[in-house]
Protein backbone atom coordinates (compact mmCIF):
# COMPACT_ATOMS: atom_id res chain seq x y z
CA UNK A 1 0.00 0.00 0.00
CA UNK A 2 2.86 2.33 0.78
CA UNK A 3 4.18 2.13 -2.77
CA UNK A 4 0.83 3.51 -3.99
CA UNK A 5 0.75 6.43 -1.57
CA UNK A 6 1.17 8.99 -4.36
CA UNK A 7 -1.61 7.47 -6.46
CA UNK A 8 -4.02 7.35 -3.51
CA UNK A 9 -3.19 10.95 -2.63
CA UNK A 10 -3.85 12.15 -6.19
CA UNK A 11 -7.01 10.06 -6.46
CA UNK A 12 -8.26 11.90 -3.39
CA UNK A 13 -7.18 15.25 -4.86
CA UNK A 14 -9.03 14.53 -8.11
CA UNK A 15 -12.11 13.51 -6.15
CA UNK A 16 -11.95 16.73 -4.11
CA UNK A 17 -11.50 18.73 -7.32
CA UNK A 18 -14.66 17.10 -8.70
CA UNK A 19 -16.59 18.34 -5.67
CA UNK A 20 -15.09 21.82 -6.02
CA UNK A 21 -15.96 21.87 -9.73
CA UNK A 22 -19.57 20.97 -8.88
CA UNK A 23 -19.62 23.87 -6.41
CA UNK A 24 -18.28 26.16 -9.13
CA UNK A 25 -20.88 24.94 -11.62
CA UNK A 26 -23.66 25.50 -9.11
CA UNK A 27 -22.43 28.95 -8.09
CA UNK A 28 -22.20 30.03 -11.74
CA UNK A 29 -25.75 28.85 -12.41
CA UNK A 30 -24.95 25.79 -14.52
CA UNK A 31 -27.20 23.65 -12.32
CA UNK A 32 -30.09 26.11 -12.49
CA UNK A 33 -30.62 29.04 -14.89
CA UNK A 34 -27.78 28.05 -17.27
CA UNK A 35 -28.42 24.31 -17.14
CA UNK A 36 -28.71 24.16 -20.94
CA UNK A 37 -24.98 24.99 -21.11
CA UNK A 38 -24.03 22.64 -18.25
CA UNK A 39 -22.55 19.88 -20.40
CA UNK A 40 -20.38 22.34 -22.35
CA UNK A 41 -19.07 23.92 -19.15
CA UNK A 42 -18.47 20.47 -17.65
CA UNK A 43 -16.14 19.58 -20.51
CA UNK A 44 -13.76 22.26 -19.24
CA UNK A 45 -13.13 20.05 -16.22
CA UNK A 46 -11.18 17.74 -18.55
CA UNK A 47 -8.41 20.36 -18.57
CA UNK A 48 -8.31 20.31 -14.77
CA UNK A 49 -8.30 16.51 -14.64
CA UNK A 50 -5.51 16.20 -17.22
CA UNK A 51 -3.42 18.76 -15.31
CA UNK A 52 -3.95 16.83 -12.07
CA UNK A 53 -2.87 13.56 -13.71
CA UNK A 54 0.22 15.35 -15.03
CA UNK A 55 1.13 16.63 -11.55
CA UNK A 56 0.49 13.17 -10.12
CA UNK A 57 2.83 11.47 -12.56
CA UNK A 58 5.47 14.17 -12.08
CA UNK A 59 5.32 13.58 -8.33
CA UNK A 60 5.48 9.82 -8.83
CA UNK A 61 8.67 10.30 -10.83
CA UNK A 62 10.21 12.49 -8.13
CA UNK A 63 9.29 10.22 -5.24
CA UNK A 64 10.46 7.10 -7.05
CA UNK A 65 13.83 6.53 -8.58
CA UNK A 66 13.40 9.68 -10.73
CA UNK A 67 12.93 7.29 -13.61
CA UNK A 68 9.61 6.20 -14.98
CA UNK A 69 8.94 4.22 -18.10
CA UNK A 70 5.68 4.36 -20.01
CA UNK A 71 4.30 1.22 -18.33
CA UNK A 72 4.92 2.55 -14.81
CA UNK A 73 3.20 5.82 -15.69
CA UNK A 74 0.23 4.03 -17.14
CA UNK A 75 -0.09 1.78 -14.08
CA UNK A 76 0.03 4.84 -11.81
CA UNK A 77 -2.79 6.40 -13.84
CA UNK A 78 -4.84 3.23 -13.62
CA UNK A 79 -4.46 3.17 -9.84
CA UNK A 80 -5.45 6.85 -9.59
CA UNK A 81 -8.48 6.08 -11.76
CA UNK A 82 -9.33 3.15 -9.50
CA UNK A 83 -9.29 5.41 -6.43
CA UNK A 84 -11.52 7.95 -8.20
CA UNK A 85 -13.82 5.15 -9.35
CA UNK A 86 -14.20 3.72 -5.85
CA UNK A 87 -15.04 7.16 -4.44
CA UNK A 88 -17.35 8.12 -7.34
CA UNK A 89 -20.65 6.99 -5.82
CA UNK A 90 -19.97 8.94 -2.63
CA UNK A 91 -18.89 11.94 -4.69
CA UNK A 92 -22.10 11.86 -6.70
CA UNK A 93 -24.19 11.47 -3.55
CA UNK A 94 -22.52 14.54 -2.02
CA UNK A 95 -23.02 16.56 -5.21
CA UNK A 96 -26.66 15.68 -5.67
CA UNK A 97 -27.77 15.63 -2.05
CA UNK A 98 -25.83 18.56 -0.62
CA UNK A 99 -24.28 20.75 -3.32
CA UNK A 100 -27.08 20.72 -5.88
CA UNK A 101 -30.16 18.77 -4.78
CA UNK A 102 -32.33 20.40 -7.46
CA UNK A 103 -30.01 19.40 -10.32
CA UNK A 104 -31.99 16.38 -11.54
CA UNK A 105 -35.30 18.23 -11.57
CA UNK A 106 -33.71 21.07 -13.53
CA UNK A 107 -31.92 18.72 -15.92
CA UNK A 108 -35.10 16.76 -16.58
CA UNK A 109 -37.09 19.93 -17.23
CA UNK A 110 -34.43 21.31 -19.58
CA UNK A 111 -34.00 18.06 -21.52
CA UNK A 112 -37.75 17.63 -21.94
CA UNK A 113 -38.33 21.30 -22.90
CA UNK A 114 -35.52 21.13 -25.46
CA UNK A 115 -37.06 17.99 -26.94
CA UNK A 116 -33.99 15.85 -26.28
CA UNK A 117 -35.94 13.22 -24.38
CA UNK A 118 -39.51 12.35 -23.55
CA UNK A 119 -40.99 13.14 -20.15
CA UNK A 120 -41.16 9.39 -19.43
CA UNK A 121 -37.53 8.69 -20.38
CA UNK A 122 -35.83 11.71 -18.77
CA UNK A 123 -36.03 10.43 -15.17
CA UNK A 124 -34.43 7.15 -16.29
CA UNK A 125 -31.28 9.02 -17.26
CA UNK A 126 -31.27 11.97 -14.84
CA UNK A 127 -31.14 10.23 -11.46
CA UNK A 128 -28.59 9.46 -8.79
CA UNK A 129 -28.20 5.77 -9.65
CA UNK A 130 -27.53 6.55 -13.30
CA UNK A 131 -24.99 9.25 -12.45
CA UNK A 132 -23.28 7.01 -9.89
CA UNK A 133 -22.90 4.29 -12.51
CA UNK A 134 -21.60 6.71 -15.15
CA UNK A 135 -19.14 8.22 -12.70
CA UNK A 136 -17.78 4.76 -11.90
CA UNK A 137 -17.29 3.82 -15.55
CA UNK A 138 -15.49 6.94 -16.78
CA UNK A 139 -12.41 7.20 -14.46
CA UNK A 140 -10.70 3.96 -15.51
CA UNK A 141 -10.56 4.51 -19.28
CA UNK A 142 -9.97 8.24 -18.80
CA UNK A 143 -7.14 7.66 -16.32
CA UNK A 144 -5.59 4.96 -18.48
CA UNK A 145 -5.61 7.00 -21.69
CA UNK A 146 -4.53 10.29 -20.10
CA UNK A 147 -1.76 8.73 -18.03
CA UNK A 148 -0.53 6.76 -21.06
CA UNK A 149 -0.17 9.94 -23.09
CA UNK A 150 1.40 11.88 -20.21
CA UNK A 151 3.75 9.00 -19.37
CA UNK A 152 4.96 8.90 -22.98
CA UNK A 153 6.11 12.52 -22.58
CA UNK A 154 7.52 12.15 -19.06
CA UNK A 155 9.15 8.77 -19.37
CA UNK A 156 12.79 8.29 -18.73
CA UNK A 157 14.66 5.12 -19.51
CA UNK A 158 15.33 3.01 -16.45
Amino acid sequence: MREYKTEIKWGLIITASTLLWALLERSLGFHTAKIAQHSLFSYLYIIVAVALYYFALKEKMKTGSHKMDWRQGMISGIIIGLVVMILAPVTQAIIHQFISPEYFDNAIAQAVNAGYVSPDDAPKYFNLSSYMMQSMIIPMPFGTVVSSVIASFLRKKA
